[in-house]
């Protein structure tokens, strides 16, 4: 029965006092599992004294003790339980762990299974493919190749008689191997390459030896010397490295030309007017094909001279020297560039020679930079005689040199570097800047002529040149110029010590100011200030005065003789301009002066102070003048 429906059959037969004893004849079935009573009644409950509440009491609790205890050991039993499932589940973790790595360990057999499988094929497949060309092999050399016996009869030093059948056998085989080979080569493109390669290839090997020999041994009995031996020198170094190259792609051009091309001294049948007169375009392009393809294994033969040249040649550029040397260098691997784009233009060489002639540039701009820099940023560094400066000059020395290098250059008209024209203004432009911080603290006259020779330094080398005649005009002209203002200032000078400038200046006034004369009738210069005889005549007194001892101590630090000679004659010219200017404006009629060539007596003058204002002494012609001042008919 359930607890539920003991629970019930309790409560009914506690309800009744007669069924006391049915109730515990009933209890006393109730056993344990050992087999002892599950309700230990008390003997004392049979009494009749026991009354039904203590015996339902003792019931209740004994009932809920039994049932503590049950629901203990089913829990004990529960937990042990627990325990062994948890030890199963552990043990079942652990298999599955195991299961796992069994699991991987067959995966990563079978990959590695696969992948030395596949090996397998792929050596068994390489295997087949090899033994295939071995055969192929071996039936090719069968066939185009001496064995190691016929090789041997024919390089045997005495035949015997014995000899003599095999002797004969190898050279019938030397012969039929011969045409064979020819028709191979004549009939296969594939074969022909190949042929063409291994050539190149053997080429290129021997063309580093004979490099690396001619850098380091030279010639036969030491003719002509190891180029290395003139390292020292920049120039040559690379002069004879770059020489040597040149003639050895000449050398390897007809080589590869002969070889693969014919005898190219054959000549056809017929005049050469015939000839070029019959050939067709397709042959003229055949070839044009064949020299692009004979070009073309040259360059390749010469690929493993190309880095040992390039790094010398940057080894020899990076090296500490002159800027002279520079520029000889720029044009030296210029010619060559030209030479090597015109013979093996794709090669490696040609594209070598190329960066080498780049960073050659640079490091000639580099130092020519640095020169004008030093010339813009040179000190005021002038003498008393305000000669050219040691900038200037040094300048000159190198940029002579620099032409003298640019004449000599082996490029043609049409290829040389078009380098001359940012030079020289870079240059020029660095005079200018050093010749205007320089005569700060000089006089106008004295800066122009500071200026003049620095410019005239420049100039007067160049005109030997006619690459630089354009620069060579253009300095003459701005020369010219400074001559010019020099000469006015020199002039104005003069005319200075006598007051002649303000008298020129007050007759420049006064015909501004008047006019034309038929218009402004009444106005005469006289009654002018600053132009009456008397001023006028003190004035010309003086300037005639300081004409016959004219000299000019600022003109004779002129450097250049023809310049300070033209300087004086402009200067000479100017002055007897302005004393013609003047002598024609007193000997104009409408200006209403009175001219004599000697001084006239006060005392004739007394009785009319207009009269007095009118009289001029002018004691000299301008031709007078320009004869003093030896001045030609022809200088103006």
């Amino acid at each position: 029965m359930t607890t539920p429906a003991l629970q019930a059959r309790v409560h009914k037969l506690l309800g009744s006092r007669t069924e006391l004893k049915a109730t515990t004849s009933l209890l006393s079935t109730l056993v344990k599992v050992d087999g002892t009573s599950l309700v230990q009644l008390d003997t004392s409950v049979n009494t009749e004294t026991s009354s039904l509440a203590t015996l339902r009491r003792t019931l209740r609790s004994s009932l809920e003790m039994q049932q503590l205890s049950l629901a203990q050991k089913a829990l004990d039993g529960y937990e042990q339980t627990l325990e062994q499932v948890s030890n199963l589940a552990t043990q079942v973790n652990e298999l599955d762990a195991k299961c796992a790595q069994i699991v991987d360990f067959l995966a990563m057999t079978k990959m590695e299974t696969q992948q030395v499988q596949s090996e397998a094929a792929a050596i068994a497949k390489n295997r087949d493919k090899v033994h295939e060309q071995w055969h192929d092999v071996k039936v090719f050399l069968d066939r185009y190749h001496l064995t190691e016996v016929e090789v041997r009869t024919l390089y045997a030093e005495e035949l015997t008689e014995n000899d003599m059948d095999t002797f004969v056998s190898t050279m019938e085989r030397v012969r039929q191997v011969k045409a064979d080979c020819k028709e191979l080569v004549a009939t296969d493109k594939i074969h022909c390459g190949y042929c063409k390669e291994s050539f190149v290839t053997s080429r290129r090997s021997l063309l580093v030896r004979r490099f690396i020999t001619a850098l380091t041994v030279g010639g036969p009995h030491g003719i002509p010397r190891p180029i290395e031996m003139h390292a020292h020198d920049p120039v040559r170094y690379c002069g004879d490295m770059l020489a040597w190259v040149h003639q050895s792609i000449a050398t390897e051009k007809e080589f590869f030309r002969v070889l693969f091309d014919g005898d190219t001294d054959f000549s056809p049948l017929g005049s050469p007017d015939h000839h070029l007169s019959t050939i067709d375009e397709p042959q003229k392009y055949a070839d044009s094909a064949a020299e692009d393809g004979c070009s073309s294994m040259v360059g390749r033969a010469f690929d493993g001279v190309s880095r040992p040249l390039q790094e010398r040649i940057e080894q020899t550029l990076c090296s500490p020297h002159g800027m002279i040397v520079a520029y000889k260098l720029v044009h030296l691997l210029a010619f060559y560039h030209y030479k090597f784009d015109q013979l093996i233009a794709h090669a490696d060489v040609a594209r070598a020679l190329r960066h080498c002639r780049e960073v050659a540039n640079e490091a000639f701009r580099r130092q020519f930079q640095q020169l004008v820099d030093g010339v813009a940023a040179s000190p005021q560094d002038y003498t008393t005689n305000l000669a050219a400066s040691h900038a200037v000059l040094d300048v000159s020395r190198r940029l002579v040199t620099l032409l003298e290098v640019f004449q000599t250059s082996l490029l043609p008209e049409q290829e040389k570097e078009a380098d001359l024209a940012p030079l020289f203004d870079k240059i020029l432009a660095a005079v200018e800047l050093m010749s205007q911080r320089s005569v700060a603290s000089l006089d106008p006259i004295e800066a122009l002529v500071f200026r003049i020779n620095n410019f005239s330094c420049l100039q007067a080398p160049l005109a030997r040149f006619p690459e630089v005649m354009t620069w060579y005009l253009k300095t003459g002209q701005d020369v010219d110029g400074w001559l010019r203002d020099l000469s006015e200032l020199q002039a104005s000078s003069v005319m200075d010590r006598c007051r002649g400038s303000t008298l020129v200046q007050h007759i420049h006034e006064f015909q501004q100011s008047c006019g034309a004369a038929e218009t402004k009738t009444g106005i005469l210069p006289a009654g002018t200030p600053g132009l009456d005889g008397e001023t006028i005549s003190r004035v010309m007194r003086d300037f005639c005065a300081v004409l016959m001892t004219l000299t000019f101590p600022q003109l004779e630090s002129l450097a250049q003789p023809v310049l300070s000679e033209k300087a004086h004659a402009l200067t000479r010219a100017t002055l007897a301009s302005k004393y013609k200017l003047i002598y024609e404006f007193v000997h104009d009629a409408k200006n209403g002066y009175a001219v004599s060539d000697e001084p006239t007596s006060s005392t004739s003058l007394s009785g009319s102070s207009s009269k007095q204002s009118q009289c001029v002494v002018l004691p000299h012609t301008p031709e007078e003048i320009r004869n003093v001042l030896e001045i030609d008919e022809g200088t103006k």
